[in-house]
């Protein structure tokens, strides 16, 4: 056929790579025309990264703008870089079904304290298109929502021996959450939040949200390891350290779960059953 003569395809990247031109032009030379035609059409520029596997990565990259903590104005992956503290050696992005509920993900808490922006990736291809490039000039993209997560020496060495003080409680937790998690651990990501859910195996909670909504016949719904992540600096941990029954720790691990997954805007499998225990804490509150 004549489309996949070799003519037609010297032609079709001939054509291509004016396009490309033009575009990078136009986002140097008028940043407020770029942005109406990125807003237009700024999705189909990542699909083309994201469905060539990151071929297509040294192509488009320079063209891609992305929501970010620091300003509501979108940025670029260059001036990104450019501004990156001084140590900082990975691209952090957080991801979500819309921006007001990433911008209030608990796992940003330290983030923002330390002043460390962040991407924020609200289209459902988002994701998958920077997992595809997996690194911008020899940064590597990083999930704000995986459970590793590079801290100091004197951090690690205050929660291994949190970890070692209160491993009865982690692993009681652990217990009464079951298949739920893959682990409960002490947090380094939280500030005022008590609880968080992280991933491991990388993929996210969000990947697994987009995956499972695509249309198509599956045997079960594509399912994420997670973490749960203890803040222990939170009062309510400090309260639950207190209790000595491990079956009233274990009944307390659900609340926690639900807690993290209303915390990051997800729905909760039991809500009658969340709400009763809740109630249940309530009156025993109220009659201490």
């Amino acid at each position: 056929m004549l489309q996949k003569t070799p003519e037609m395809a010297k032609i079709a990247k001939n054509i291509e790579n004016k396009v490309l031109a033009e575009l990078k032009k136009t986002k140097k030379n008028d940043e407020e025309k770029y942005r109406k035609f990125f807003d237009m059409f700024g999705e189909y520029i990542k699909y083309g990264i994201y469905s060539s596997y990151g071929m297509k990565k040294d192509d488009l990259q320079d063209l891609l703008l992305f929501h970010h903590l620091n300003d509501d104005k979108l940025i670029s992956l260059e001036d990104y870089v450019n501004a990156m503290q001084e140590g900082q050696k990975e691209i952090y992005f957080a991801s979500g079904k819309n921006l007001a509920e990433i911008r209030t993900l608990p796992q940003l808490e330290q983030k923002k304290k330390d002043g460390i922006d962040v991407l924020l990736l609200d289209k459902n291809i988002d994701e998958f298109c920077v997992m595809s490039m997996m690194n911008y000039k020899e940064k590597e993209f990083k999930d704000v929502s995986s459970e590793k997560e590079e801290i100091s020496k004197e951090k690690k060495k205050e929660l291994d021996k949190l970890t070692s003080d209160h491993k009865r409680i982690l692993d009681t937790l652990k217990e009464g959450l079951g298949a739920k998690v893959d682990d409960v651990v002490f947090s380094a990501k939280l500030v005022d939040s008590p609880v968080c859910l992280t991933t491991k195996d990388g993929l996210s909670m969000n990947a697994e949200r987009v995956l499972n909504e695509e249309p198509g016949e599956r045997d079960e719904n594509i399912k994420s390891s997670k973490v749960l992540e203890i803040n222990p600096d939170h009062a309510l941990f400090k309260a639950l350290s207190d209790v000595s029954s491990d079956e009233e720790v274990k009944s307390y691990a659900s609340i926690l779960y639900d807690e993290a997954m209303l915390l990051q805007g997800y729905e909760i499998e039991d809500k009658a059953g969340f709400v009763g225990k809740l109630n249940e804490l309530l009156i025993k509150a109220a009659k201490a």
